[in-house]
């Protein structure tokens, strides 16, 4: 009988003749009353809680450059734009840096009009400013400015300087065997207190600013460091470097770009084609799911999220979105 029957409600008999045909239907009844009351007192269940945004497998894109001769170098800013340096190296082919706007299949030539041979590093603010570091100079153009200059006309760099990295109002980080400076528009520079490094030759800026740099581990030997090559981190106005990524044996892996977000660090790998992803709280790196990459050579996150890649191989730049 239902528990919420009234009491002056006759109970229903199932026995007897009729009592064979209606025992289904009274314990269906019995079961249904119990379901009706168990369901009312029943705690709300939160909502399952979604994973964090990845990479979609499949989502992979080639952004078309048309007239490309040799890229070497790929940077994207915070509107979604994507730049790359076209130096083909020899031939009275010109050096070019060009512009695809988010959204746009034309891409624009930008007014770098005398770039040499040896430009072979470009680099972008998130607010536009383009650098590009060619041989002794490190060259800028404001975003919306018509005339290039060099940010550096006091000082000369190195022969053997190895990058440099747009940082934020126009300021450039450059590495050099001597250190790493922090240089303005204005050619004003002051040198960071990277110290311990081993001949750092990749880097990158950050969204907000702080610098990326990959540099082999100073102490290869240590067990608890597990690998050869490490990602150290600074902001411009920071005391000191922190870590921010461990791994890679020598001969099983080599750093060839960097990029990085609030919350992830991603090195390009070109002897084991991937894109490694880094990512807070994750004690390995998970690959980045690009298909068919050869040899990743320069990396990029737009405005977006989406990884841009550049593979000196194919020369296609690959766009995987989130």
């Amino acid at each position: 009988m239902s528990p919420h029957a009234d009491e002056g409600t006759p109970p229903v008999k199932c026995n007897g003749r009729r009592g064979n045909r209606l025992t289904g239907l009274c314990a269906m009844t019995a079961l249904l009353c119990i379901l009706v009351v168990s369901c009312g007192n029943a705690t709300p269940q939160p909502p399952a809680r979604q994973a964090d945004r990845g990479f979609q497998p499949g989502s992979q894109t080639v952004v078309q450059f048309p007239g490309l001769n040799q890229p070497v170098s790929v940077d994207a800013d915070g509107a979604g734009s994507v730049y790359v340096l076209d130096n083909p190296g020899c031939c009275e082919l010109k050096v070019r840096v060009l512009k695809l706007a988010k959204g746009s299949a034309d891409p624009v030539e930008l007014p770098f009009g005398d770039l040499s041979y040896e430009a072979r590093n470009l680099s972008v603010d998130p607010s536009g400013n383009v650098f590009v570091l060619d041989a002794r100079r490190v060259l800028l153009l404001k975003h919306g400015a018509s005339d290039v200059i060099e940010v550096n006309p006091q000082w000369g760099l190195s022969p053997q300087a190895n990058g440099i990295a747009g940082c934020c109002d126009g300021q450039v980080y450059v590495l050099t065997p001597g250190g790493v400076w922090l240089v303005d528009s204005d050619a004003n520079r002051h040198r960071l207190p990277f110290t311990g490094l081993n001949g750092p030759d990749v880097s990158s800026a950050g969204p907000n600013g702080d610098l990326y740099v990959v540099d082999t581990n100073p102490e290869p030997h240590d067990a608890s460091a597990l690998a050869d090559y490490r990602v150290v981190r600074m902001g411009k106005d920071a005391p000191a470097i922190a870590v921010a990524a461990r791994y890679g044996r020598t001969g099983k892996f080599l750093p060839t770009a960097v990029a990085a977000t609030d919350n992830a660090v991603y090195v390009a790998d070109s002897i084991q084609h991937q894109v490694w992803e880094f990512k807070a709280g994750r004690d390995m790196p998970v690959p980045v799911p690009f298909t068919g990459l050869q040899t990743p050579a320069a990396l990029a996150v737009d405005a977006d999220g989406d990884l841009v890649v550049f593979d000196s191989t194919t020369k296609q730049i690959l766009k995987l979105t989130k």
